[in-house]
């Protein structure tokens, strides 16, 4: 019995394959092409989309742009390996008709249409929609911190500057001593005396740089910039401390699709649970959307302002740190008692009556708790928004106590 053998590569055929029977009818690219067919892109922002009548003829804005996506969707981001798929690939033959463009054509494509092809992006989102591939119940909200391509040595601080300025009158007045001591001794040379002349004019005027720099974060109220790429900043990342960005996105549950994304400069997520749960629920076009997210998002005006929205925020409460020690206590030490509409003390006894309750009554006004345990819970209490807005839903937006809004039972 032989092995099983090929086609020889010689071998002609009455009736030739044509490349459209080698893609199947079901092949993912095939959607590729229809969705940037119907894309209008001279409205998105794309160059070129009618070809001028002289000159060199140049490729079609909608190829070059089909190649990017099946790019994206395959994880081929360089732009030589793009070309390498359009002289390999029967995919890519198909979709952008045996074109081979450069990787060069590919790269300037790119960099001169980011803006168009964050447009395309969305409109993919509102094709999802129109497909009803979108569940439009539940949303997942996270970030990840993306690189820059800027050092960290590019970044400037008023500390820093106030270092770099320090550092700089230390040289100024060693050149300066250098001088006069020369001065006292044998004469040198002109051309040494002119070296440490404009060793020093160089010195000050990097140090009207740093001047006009610390000037700039001042005006502008930043506490830290990136001189070579200002709208990335330098934030703590898995891997360290490295100057990247904040890219949030919003999945929908039902095919795991991005209905939204936002790339920010924020160095946490603490204020980046509404904007982002507003525009998927916007994307999605649901009335009402339920939206997770982890700790970090935990932020209790935020969540207000889901609920305003028809948004409800599942989000996991941030561990309250307590730094007074054990004898004083923060919000997470207490309970709800729904059947009483109060919070349980800590420490207290729940079968004992009249113990451990401080109840929270709407129409009542009353004393509060005791000035000993409110002086505890005050001292113990570092401002934690989040807790203080959960506490405030739970009882109906009444404080348990302060206000004449709570009784002990």
């Amino acid at each position: 019995m032989g092995h099983v053998t090929g086609e020889s590569r010689y071998q002609a055929t009455v009736f030739p394959e044509v490349l459209d029977e080698v893609v199947g009818r079901d092949d993912p690219v095939r959607v590729i092409d229809a969705f940037v067919d119907s894309l209008d892109l001279a409205e998105l922002g794309f160059s070129r989309v009618a070809a001028e009548e002289m000159g060199r003829p140049p490729y079609a804005p909608d190829d070059l742009l089909k190649l990017y996506i099946y790019g994206y969707l395959h994880r081929i981001r360089a732009s030589r390996r793009l070309e390498a798929e359009t002289h390999r690939n029967v995919q890519v033959m198909w979709l952008i008709k045996r074109l081979t463009p450069r990787f060069k054509t590919i790269a300037d494509f790119r960099k001169d249409h980011a803006r168009a092809i964050v447009g395309v992006c969305r409109a993919f989102i509102r094709f999802c929609r129109e497909q009803s591939l979108f569940g439009a119940e539940l949303l997942a909200i996270d970030g990840t911190k993306i690189a820059a391509v800027a050092s960290r040595k590019r970044v400037i601080t008023p500390a820093k500057i106030a270092k770099m300025n320090a550092a700089i009158d230390r040289k100024i007045a060693e050149y300066l001593a250098s001088m006069d001591e020369a001065d006292r001794e044998e004469p040198k040379a002109a051309s040494a005396q002119a070296d440490v002349a404009a060793a020093i004019e160089a010195l000050k005027a990097q140090k009207e740089r740093l001047q006009s720099q610390a000037e700039e974060l001042a005006a502008r109220g930043l506490k830290q910039l990136v001189v070579t790429e200002p709208e990335a900043k330098l934030m703590r990342t898995p891997h360290g401390h490295a100057v990247a960005y904040n890219a949030q996105t919003a999945v929908d549950a039902k095919h795991k699709l991005i209905v939204a994304f936002e790339l920010t400069n924020e160095g946490n997520d603490y204020r980046q649970l509404y904007p982002m749960a507003a525009q998927a629920k916007d994307a999605v076009g649901a009335d009402q959307v339920t939206a997770v997210a982890d700790t970090g998002y935990s932020n209790g005006e935020h969540g207000a302002l889901c609920e305003q929205d028809g948004i409800t925020a599942v989000v996991p409460r941030a561990e309250t740190v307590n730094p007074n020690g054990p004898q004083y206590f923060s919000r997470d030490r207490f309970s709800y008692d729904r059947e009483s509409a109060g919070d349980r003390q800590p420490g207290m006894d729940e079968a004992s009556p009249g113990n451990g309750r401080t109840s929270v009554w709407h129409d009542e006004v009353a004393d509060g708790p005791s000035p000993v345990l409110a002086a505890r819970i005050e001292k113990s209490e570092s401002g934690t928004g989040v807790g203080r807005a959960v506490l405030q839903s739970q009882t109906g937006g009444q404080h348990p106590w302060g206000g004449g809004a709570a009784a002990s039972a």
